[in-house]
């Protein structure tokens, strides 16, 4: 939501999401078997039943699966970047809010897209700024609660808009063009819905999103990830959650339902396939065809780090509800591990890149982060760890098409301000937030 304060309602839920720390150092567990036999196991093809997962909504049972082992067939691989420019930050011009993604078009031009200033930078390859499109308000082009943004199968540009849940649409130049609206098969418009993210699957859209039931419960939800056409018809329903984490009734917070695909737990790829990480606490992957039949399971040998006391608290901390202006704290159940999968992305190789609770563990000095990597047969093929300067913890890596980066400097930082301003008093102003060095965005290319 943009920075600017709305009117309160009676029951506001205030909460923090709590950024994998990642800097606490957890020694690799023991492993039982030898070298030999883990790559067996990491390069054998199992017909048997997948995992059941909660609000499956595919049959996976009679898939391929493949289990692999905790190492890979092959070597760790190094990837070196270079920088090649950089904006915002206190020495540019440029000053970022919260950029929530990044893009990369066929001409080389980079498209960020601000959540907290409601608007898209685009950039030249060399780091010259050419535009700024869409902006905060309610008119054509215009977003006040963007999540998330996409090239849609048109050419066009797509703004994922969270409330009202929409794809506003704008050419490459920013010309606003007609919304892509959600509907049922039967042309009825999906009332309530809340848009969390969206990826092109050939001429169709597969969205993330949430949607309000119908039921005396305040919050009664459902999550779900489905396919919807050209036109924007919901089609198949692939996987939902309908459990609630958070129960305003009973004041509490359970984790574990609370965990769903929209945090960067699902993928497409070039040729339409969908890939989802659909447990919480299972390194598990499920692919789907682009009509959304099951396709492959794939598994990994892998147990998540504890978390730590203070990581806890962490999560602990933001979780609060507000009645009457009275702010009220949750009774918590909060997890032991780690989240499992954070990311997934597909290269244009068609290989799967997998970020995880120890991705960011144990590595090397000038290491920014490691992932496993498995190709479309589900066999774990190698590691490959991202050099690079920057803090793993305050700073994020986006991977774009052709072997090109972006680092979001600080934005660990820039999201517990933006939150912090949106969830603080009305008397309280965004100079209070002291000494927050402003977001820096550094284009990288592997060398």
């Amino acid at each position: 939501m943009c920075i600017a304060k709305r009117n309160r309602s009676i029951l506001i839920l205030c909460w923090s999401f709590a950024w994998p720390a990642g800097a606490m150092y957890q020694k690799p567990a023991t492993r039982s078997h030898s070298l030999l036999v883990n790559l067996l196991i990491a390069n054998a093809l199992i017909f048997i039943s997948s995992p059941v997962v909660a609000g499956q909504l595919v049959d996976f049972s009679a898939v391929p699966r493949t289990d692999n082992g905790a190492s890979p067939a092959g070597p760790i691989v190094r990837i070196e970047l270079e920088e090649l420019w950089r904006a915002g930050g206190d020495n540019d011009d440029d000053f970022f809010g919260v950029i929530g993604d990044c893009l990369r078009d066929e001409a080389g031009n980079f498209y960020l897209l601000d959540r907290q200033l409601c608007e898209i930078s685009v950039y030249s390859p060399t780091g010259k700024r050419l535009r700024t499109m869409s902006g905060q308000g309610e008119g054509p082009g215009e977003v006040d609660d963007p999540n998330d943004f996409l090239f849609m199968p048109d050419g066009s540009l797509g703004i994922v808009h969270r409330a009202p849940g929409e794809i506003v649409r704008l050419d490459p130049d920013g010309t606003p063009l007609s919304s892509y609206r959600l509907s049922n098969e039967n042309g009825e418009p999906l009332g309530h819905v809340r848009l969390r993210q969206a990826n092109v699957s050939g001429e169709n859209l597969v969205i993330c999103a949430n949607k309000r039931r119908r039921s005396n419960k305040l919050s009664d939800h459902e999550r779900f990830l489905s396919i919807f056409s050209g036109a924007g018809v919901e089609g198949l329903k692939l996987i939902n959650n309908t459990k609630q984490g958070f129960d305003f009734e009973e004041r509490s917070y359970t984790e574990r339902y609370i965990y769903f695909v929209d945090r960067g737990g699902w993928t497409t790829d070039a040729a339409g396939r969908i890939y989802i990480a659909p447990e919480r606490n299972q390194y598990l992957i499920q692919i789907f065809n682009p009509d959304g039949s099951p396709l492959r399971a794939i598994t990994r040998e892998f147990t998540s780090p504890l978390r730590s006391s203070e990581e806890k608290k962490k999560v602990e901390a933001g979780l609060t509800m507000t009645f009457n202006g009275e702010q009220v704290k949750l009774d918590a159940d909060i997890e032991q591990r780690q989240q499992t999968i954070s990311k997934l992305r597909v290269d244009s190789d068609g290989i799967i890149w997998v970020q995880h609770s120890r991705s960011k563990l144990d590595l090397d000095d000038g290491v920014f982060i490691r992932y496993d990597r498995f190709d479309l047969k589900g066999q774990f093929v190698d590691q490959v760890e991202i050099h690079c300067a920057g803090d793993s913890v305050q700073d994020q890596l986006h991977c774009l098409s052709g072997d090109y980066f972006i680092l979001l400097r600080g934005i660990t930082s820039a999201y517990d301000a933006y939150y912090a301003e949106f969830n603080a008093p009305e008397e309280t102003t965004a100079e209070d937030d002291g000494d927050i060095e402003p977001l820096e965005v550094v284009c990288l290319r592997r060398k």
